[in-house]
């Protein structure tokens, strides 16, 4: 008896040793996959992971080698591989060819488990365990949401250790948790990429890729934000327009890397003039513009505009070359009515061209403090201004593109103040306008610019005679006797109407467009010549321009300066000569500033031009001085820095090609 209770009590202990370490084996698997789970899950990025897969396997299966492959998640991805040899990472997420592997991947992925051996009597197992470098292993498909992954590979090329069936087992569950976390990772680390472009192009798409500063998308928005939310009443919105004065000459002299380097500077030292609360932008090439918020006043706004031009005329240091630059600065300033954020830019840019016509490096305003209807201080002193003669004209020379030829000059009103010096139009205009001495201004200016053109005509014979362009205002023509007024002054001075070109802008025309027509008509029949200003800013078009009594086009500055921009379709531009040449009216450029641009503009069409690039605004002497020599050498401005002159006569279609004798020919016969 108490034999078989010795029996029964060993073969209790035995079973109850064999159910111990069948348990201990279980926990430590289960230890092995829930570590190894952990460690990828706490990796910090998909290459981290595959390195944890990888140490992990080779110490539970006492291999020195493992390899993971993972497969391409698109027809048009990358494959990856990672190796890890004796305790070392060999390679980690490799870009490989998804077809490298010859017939592994499709042994392995034909069942659950592959046992390599390199002795198999199947030749397939032998040849595979040979290709992926093992005497004797394990090999399994990483597969998720049934579909295959990648595949994992340990080994030893000993042929030690032997593996049994619950080494495959474990391999095999192994495997698929290996298979979801990386996959998770994958996806994490793709959500994150993704996340990281996006941001990415966000940014490009709202600041500028050189200097980091706004571009004109974001610079436009912060304005409308900037007029929605402000306190009417108290707090100022204004804008600095910033344009460097002879940055091309950097560029010819220096070359574009210098170029790069010295926008950089420049944009560091706006952002250095400005406040937190404000905004510094690029608007493209050397143009910027900053948006002012929350000032108390107008003077705040002007110094810090003095601030900028201040600090942008100190020597810029690039490899060893001291490069000296001005800028020309408009100010503009939003009313308390409704403003929006074009008109107020556009308000700046006008007072920016108004600072330059004035001579580089200085600033020039536009904006509410400068209304001056309630200052009477003002307007007795620009009285008083007329009176002493202290308003002198500079001139802008008419150039013919193709022979540099002097055809006539637009004339400019300055106020050379006492005090101030040489003042430009955007300071007394508006003045003059709201004090009810616009009229009285403007009668002034043609006859000093008629009696000034007739001494040069005298002087300087030609056939035709050169031509006077002057600017008026919409309101100034619908005055009383206008026409009548002209007809004096030409009389008085002896100059052929056909010399006198009035320029008007189109948005002006627009106030009053009835009267216009009537008073271009009565100027017209008595042989003077209407001009456009600043066509293709407003609303034109080719209905509107058919109704106008009119002879001469003339190009915006914002058109002509899209031709000098290589990666620009200038079909702005073209639109305008194309509307010019169906009406059969002349055509002139306004600011031109580089080669480039002439040269697209006599392809287009355009024969005639002004701006910095052909010859700056100077007093009568320095007029007298271009008239003596008679032309302007085209090659000089229609040539890039270090190229050669093209001619213009060749470049231009057959139909188009003429000789304009002056700009008053021109009006007479566009074609």
């Amino acid at each position: 008896m108490w034999l078989v209770f010795v029996v029964i009590s060993v073969t209790a202990f035995a079973a109850a040793g064999v159910a111990w370490v069948t348990t201990r084996r279980q926990q430590k698997r289960l230890r092995f996959l829930h570590d190894a789970t952990r460690a990828m899950l706490e990796a910090r990025d998909l290459e981290a992971a595959t390195i944890d897969v990888l140490r992990a396997a080779c110490a539970r299966f006492r291999a020195d080698t493992a390899s993971l492959k993972l497969f391409p998640t698109g027809p048009d991805g990358t494959a990856f591989r990672s190796t890890l040899r004796h305790g070392e990472a060999g390679e980690v997420m490799r870009a490989i060819d998804p077809e490298d592997d010859d017939e592994g991947p499709e042994a392995v992925l034909a069942r659950t488990v592959l046992h390599l051996r390199a002795s198999s009597p199947d030749a397939r197992v032998a040849r595979v365990a040979a290709r992926l470098g093992v005497a004797e292993g394990l090999a399994a498909a990483l597969r998720h949401d049934d579909r295959a992954v990648g595949y994992l590979v340990v080994g030893n090329r000993s042929g030690k250790p032997r593996y049994g069936k619950r080494d495959l087992a474990l391999f095999h569950a192994y495997a698929d948790i290996t298979a979801m976390t990386l996959e998770r990772s994958r996806l994490h680390d793709s959500l994150v990429r993704i996340s990281a472009l996006q941001s990415e192009l966000a940014d490009r798409a709202f600041h500028d890729p050189l200097t980091e500063l706004a571009n004109r998308v974001l610079f436009v928005d912060r304005i409308e934000q900037a007029l929605l939310h402000r306190d009417s009443q108290r707090d100022l919105v204004a804008i600095l327009y910033v344009d460097l004065d002879g940055f091309r000459r950097v560029n010819a002299e220096h070359g574009h890397a210098a170029g790069d380097a010295v926008l950089i500077e420049v944009a560091a030292r706006l952002r250095s003039c400005l406040r937190r609360s404000d905004t510094a932008a690029r608007l493209g090439g050397d143009e910027f513009a900053l948006l002012l918020v929350e000032l108390l006043e107008g003077r705040e706004a002007e110094l810090i505009a003095q601030r900028v031009v201040d600090s942008l005329a100190e020597p810029i240091l690039v490899e060893g070359n001291r490069i000296t630059l001005t800028a020309s600065v408009g100010l503009a300033s939003a009313k308390p009515d409704a403003i929006s954020a074009a008109l107020l830019l556009r308000n700046a840019a006008t007072a920016m061209d108004a600072a330059r016509q004035s001579g580089a490096g200085g600033y020039a305003v536009q904006g509410e403090w400068l209304a001056p209807a309630a200052d009477t201080g003002v307007a007795a002193e620009l009285a008083a201004a007329i009176a002493r003669d202290e308003l002198v004209l500079h001139y802008q020379p008419i150039v013919e593109l193709a022979t540099g030829k002097i055809l006539g000059a637009e004339a400019l009103v300055r106020w050379a103040h006492p005090t101030r010096g040489l003042v430009a139009p955007m300071h007394f205009l508006p003045a003059a306008a709201e004090c009810g001495l616009a009229e009285r201004l403007e009668g002034l200016i043609l006859r000093k610019a008629c009696q000034q053109v007739r001494r040069w005509q005298d002087a300087h014979p030609s056939t035709p005679p050169l031509a006077i362009s002057v600017n008026v205002t919409a309101h100034g023509i619908a005055a009383t006797g206008f026409a009548e007024s002209v007809s004096e002054i030409l009389q008085e001075t002896g100059v052929d109407p056909a010399c006198l070109i009035l320029e008007v802008t189109e948005n002006a025309i627009l106030d009053d467009l009835h009267s216009c027509i009537v008073e271009f008509d009565a100027l017209q029949r008595a042989g003077v010549h209407i001009a456009i200003d600043d066509v293709g800013t407003g609303y034109t078009s080719l209905a509107y321009l058919r109704r106008l009594p009119i002879d001469i086009l003339k190009i915006a500055r914002p058109l002509v300066a899209e031709l000098g921009d290589p990666n620009s379709s200038g079909e702005l531009a073209r639109t305008v000569v194309r509307h010019g040449e169906a009406l059969r009216l002349a055509l002139v450029a306004e600011g031109v500033e580089g080669a480039l641009q002439v040269r697209r503009l006599i392809d287009l069409g355009c024969t005639m031009a002004q701006g910095f690039h052909l010859a700056r605004p100077c007093d009568a002497a320095g007029m007298e001085a271009l008239l003596v020599a008679g032309y302007l050498d085209p090659a000089e401005f229609s040539t890039a820095p270090g190229g050669r002159a093209r001619s213009a006569e060749a470049r231009r279609p057959a139909e188009r090609s003429r000789r304009v004798r002056s700009a008053g020919a021109a009006a007479r016969n566009p074609a």
